[in-house]
């Protein structure tokens, strides 16, 4: 059964079968040990036990991202800090900076369009 391991030899019942653990799944039918359960990637998470493939694994969305491989819940999903903007689903990595000359003062942010350039008559010489 996909998304299930079982390490006992001679089982005469789908009940020797143990699920991948929440933020994992398994697409190997007869697997026989928890390695076979592969982590969701980064910027990803999977709240529920049993998963068969990679697209049960649910994206964090825009404004957010993730470092943690294996989530089990939303709540890794880190809002993008002041100066910082992510427009895609699932970001792994640390959200964009806003370019030099532009400052964003929101958390959250969904969009480079969030960054907002300074006044006239000054500068930043910084990214964020």
């Amino acid at each position: 059964i996909f998304g299930t391991y079982s390490t006992m030899e001679g089982a005469n019942s789908s009940d020797y079968c143990l699920y991948c653990g929440e933020g994992k799944y398994s697409t190997i039918a007869g697997a026989d040990s928890p390695s076979s359960c592969i982590a969701c990637s980064e910027g990803k998470y999977q709240s529920h036990e049993g998963a068969t493939s990679q697209s049960d694994c649910s994206f964090c969305l825009p404004g957010t991202f993730s470092l943690v491989v294996g989530a089990n819940s939303s709540l890794v999903c880190t809002a993008c800090t002041s100066g910082r903007y992510s427009s895609v689903l699932g970001l792994g990595k640390e959200c964009e900076l806003c370019e030099g000359g532009a400052y964003s003062s929101g958390v959250g942010m969904n969009s480079s369009d969030s960054c907002v350039l300074c006044p006239g008559g000054t500068f930043q010489t910084g990214l964020g």
